[in-house]
């Protein structure tokens, strides 16, 4: 029945008057509770050719499914299209951008996921309909691979253009603190140290030691890895025993697999590192939230 429904077009008009989106997302997640994963798709192709209006409307609940689908399948041209709605829109996608992001993460899709923070940072930041610092995660995000970018050339032996490094890393959010650069470029050349002189300096300024730590971390992770600085910084790694190693000799796998039982579209969340606590490093601090007034449907 409700496919009859959505197979011709629907004034807007009505499907306000009958609160059309709430049924549609109930539709929606229903067949996602259910690993109905073809007939979401064929339900997004009838919506998008049929009802591009509610589909617009209802986007964020939508194309987030898609971009779990298609990062699964290795498919990042179409990932890219799927973001391109998010990219328009950011503020009215708000609600769901956390968990596209941690999506990206989890399947080491850096470079869109880089190109879609840069993309929305300021319309989110300027937006007066989203909380204060919400576009700290974005701003991170790029951060991150500037971070990484400067490590790379450090190891190529290159020359780092800091003046430029400073300039862009403000715009996303870095605060212009002329001690902060000294920092980061110790923390991108020198490892962290250890014994009693690591509690010394840590009992002086624990968050100057986290920070450190966190890049130390990064870097690790990369050279031994390769893993990206934007993901090390955020997901929670999973230490296991290498065969090619001594027992007592820790490695990480860069890239996981969802575990089989879990449905494609749907992976489970790696939950969050301590070396959190060191992302010290922007003027303020994300919620992690939404709009101020945010709602499903059309109310």
């Amino acid at each position: 029945m409700f496919k009859a429904a959505i197979a011709e077009p629907i004034p807007i008009d009505y499907a306000e008057k009958v609160d059309f989106g709430f049924f549609l997302i109930n539709v929606w997640e229903d067949l996602i509770n259910h690993n109905q994963v073809d007939e979401c798709l064929a339900l997004v192709t009838t919506l998008q050719q049929q009802q591009p209006d509610l589909y617009q409307r209802e986007f964020q609940y939508l194309d987030d499914l898609l971009v779990k689908y298609h990062l699964f399948h290795h498919q990042i041209d179409a990932v890219r299209n799927d973001l391109s709605r998010f990219q328009a829109n950011p503020v009215e996608g708000i609600d769901q951008l956390s968990a596209v992001l941690d999506d990206l993460q989890f399947y080491g899709a850096t470079e869109p996921l880089v190109d879609f923070c840069r993309a929305v940072y300021q319309p989110i930041a300027q937006s007066r309909k989203v909380f204060d610092g919400v576009e700290t995660e974005f701003g991170d995000i790029v951060i991150f691979d500037q971070f990484e970018n400067v490590y790379q050339q450090l190891q190529q032996g290159e020359t780092i253009d800091w003046e430029a490094f400073k300039t862009e890393a403000i715009q996303y959010g870095l605060a212009d603190n002329a001690s902060q650069w000294t920092e980061i470029e110790h923390n991108l050349t020198v490892d962290v140290e250890t014994g009693d002189k690591f509690a010394q300096r840590f009992k002086r300024n624990p968050s100057a030691v986290l920070r450190h730590l966190l890049l130390n971390f990064c870097r690790h992770m990369r050279t031994q890895h390769h893993m990206s600085f934007v993901r090390s910084q955020e997901e929670e790694i999973t230490i296991e025993p290498s065969a090619k190693s001594p027992q007592n000799q820790p490695t990480a796998e860069a890239e996981p697999t969802p575990p089989a039982q879990q449905p494609a579209w749907e992976p489970p969340k790696p939950g969050k590192s301590p070396l959190q606590e060191a992302k010290g490093l922007t003027k303020s601090k994300s919620k992690r939230s939404g709009k101020k007034k945010s709602g499903q449907g059309f109310n």
